[in-house]
């Protein structure tokens, strides 16, 4: 058990930061790294011939151990548009695009087209936290408490969600650049820019403490950057 949950968790994470090294070092860009995915302009027979700094072999002979198979990497979207906002944020309007929504929820079927139309545009124009409304069910405790047993049910709440960058990487100010996507025929403005690792933890809370209530804008941007320094 405890080698099938190394291989899982601990052995994927050293092949994905291997990949991410590698294809930074050919040119490629990656734009979101999840537990066990990313999200890459690089091609398919690309990623598959990275050595990995030799993990490739060791985690291909892993693989054909436990599933008979040596196949290290799958496709879950292909797309030619990306609006990449936080971690576990990112949306296309392509129908086989990523749609990842960070909680946030539109009201429309989920991955239809409108549904990532109302999340890509509630992203672009934000000025604030954005607000939703989500279903909540009644928790286990409440059902189980022998002297106050609730019932069974759904409520519905509001909820303010940050969609800005997460911080967990350092933005390089110096690749600062906006851009104005146009979307269904309306103009939005958002930066974009690389990120390298903070040199310390001290480092990392001087940019967290500067954070402010929207990161979207180039005036965003300049007023963040002036609280960090």
């Amino acid at each position: 058990m405890r080698t099938h949950a190394c291989l899982t968790t601990a052995g994927v994470r050293c092949v994905l930061l291997a990949a991410m090294n590698e294809l930074h070092a050919l040119g490629y860009k990656i734009y979101s790294v999840t537990t066990d995915g990313f999200i890459t302009n690089a091609p398919e027979d690309v990623l598959n011939g990275l050595p990995l700094f030799g993990f490739s072999d060791c985690f291909r002979s892993a693989r054909k151990a436990l599933v008979g198979s040596d196949e290290m990497w799958s496709e879950k979207h292909q797309q030619t548009d990306l609006l990449n906002f936080i971690t576990r944020g990112n949306v296309s309007l392509s129908p086989n695009g990523v749609c990842a929504h960070n909680s946030f929820v539109t009201g429309f079927i989920k991955d239809s087209y409108e549904d990532r139309l109302a999340l890509m545009t509630v992203v672009l124009g934000r000025t604030d936290r954005c607000n939703c409304v989500n279903k909540t069910w009644t928790k286990f405790r409440k059902l189980a408490d022998r002297k106050a047993r609730a019932d069974f049910g759904v409520t519905e709440r509001g909820r303010d969600l940050s969609m800005d960058f997460d911080l967990k990487r350092k933005p390089v100010k110096s690749s600062m650049e906006t851009v104005f996507p146009i979307v269904e025929g309306e103009r939005f403005e958002i930066v974009n820019f690389d990120t390298e690792p903070y040199e310390t933890v001290s480092e990392y809370q001087q940019y967290k403490n500067a954070s402010k209530k929207c990161l979207r804008t180039e005036k965003d941007w300049s007023l963040f950057f002036a609280k960090v320094e």
